[in-house]
């Protein structure tokens, strides 16, 4: 999810640069066994972003941070996402980001003026979607990003505009809704997955009919055709985005955009690189789906592919027999 601001880029990290560098200041505490590994990976993210922000890359910042979340939901982490989206010009993920930090017990009490400040100053400029989804369980998606979360009943800031709600959960059959948001304004996404039909097993010893093997075989075709057009599309924005980056640049030259057409610029060029990484990745994924099937095409049994698309690229899953 993005957002345009127009405030002055430079004039953003003035206001929060102070609230990150408190961030920095003690250790997260640390628990046993598995918790401690998913710890120990997340104070590396953590680590990463604060040195990327600390020389001026909010972009490798956010992505540090975030992962970091994914692995443990820390307040800290939120916060100093919150403040390198708001470097990006991202201020309804921001908004996000605070909001998610000032609800935690362990929130900074000097620090929230300044938060709730900033959020009162995006808010007119700011919709809102509320998240009502079954099961509770659901991987939610807004416009193919996760928010922080999205337990029943959270409400995750959008820029005005149209949007996409996406669900699924194992067992169900996924589900969507589209919105309009104006500034101000309020959705409620209300999504009821629907469980999907059991299928029923082969009984042991039993050979798959030749219309079920034929069915696994052309799989490869899929995977082979999904790579194809992830690569074009991969192409078109990353083209999107270089012409986009070229105009920024000729526009702000100092590299600080104020100007609320140049920033909406700059907002348009980084979604066209992070569409393009998403597309070249899926491509990779499903070329290298699509060989595998075709080396090790099975008799018997049939594999399933899935293949779901990530910020970092493309997520590749083979199950059955080869």
């Amino acid at each position: 999810m993005t957002s345009r601001s127009t405030a002055p880029v430079r004039a953003r990290r003035h206001v929060l640069c102070g609230l990150w560098v408190a961030g920095l200041a003690g250790a997260l505490p640390h628990s046993a066994g598995a918790e401690a590994d998913a710890r120990a990976r997340a104070d590396a993210l953590f680590a990463d972003g604060n040195a990327a922000i600390a020389r001026d890359d909010a972009a490798t910042a956010a992505t540090r941070y975030r992962a970091a979340w994914e692995l443990v939901p820390d307040a800290r982490y939120a916060l100093n996402l919150g403040i390198a989206l708001s470097e990006l010009g991202r201020t309804a993920a921001a908004a996000e980001a605070f909001t998610v930090y000032l609800a935690d017990p362990a929130c900074d009490p000097a620090k929230r003026p300044v938060l709730e400040q900033r959020l009162a100053l995006w808010q007119p400029e700011l919709g809102e979607i509320i998240l009502d989804v079954a099961p509770a369980s659901a991987v939610v998606e807004i416009d193919g990003v996760r928010p922080l979360r999205s337990a029943p009943g959270t409400g995750v800031p959008v820029a005005p505009g149209s949007h996409r709600v996406t669900a699924r959960a194992a067992g169900h059959r996924d589900g969507e809704r589209a919105f309009d948001v104006a500034a101000r304004g309020r959705a409620i996404a209300h999504i009821a997955l629907e469980a999907a039909p059991a299928r029923a097993a082969a009984p042991a010893g039993v050979e798959r009919t030749g219309a079920e093997r034929g069915a696994a075989r052309s799989w490869k075709w899929i995977a082979l055709g999904a790579g194809v057009a992830a690569a074009a599309a991969g192409s078109y924005f990353g083209i999107t985005a270089i012409t986009d980056w070229r105009k920024v640049d000729d526009r702000c030259p100092s590299g600080a955009c104020t100007s609320p057409a140049d920033v909406a610029l700059a907002g348009d060029a980084q979604r066209a690189g992070t569409r393009a990484n998403i597309a070249f990745g899926v491509s990779g994924a499903a070329l290298v789906a699509a060989l595998v099937l075709w080396r090790f095409e099975p008799r018997r049994s049939s594999a399933t592919v899935s293949i779901a698309p990530l910020a970092s690229g493309g997520l590749l899953c083979i199950g059955g027999r080869l």
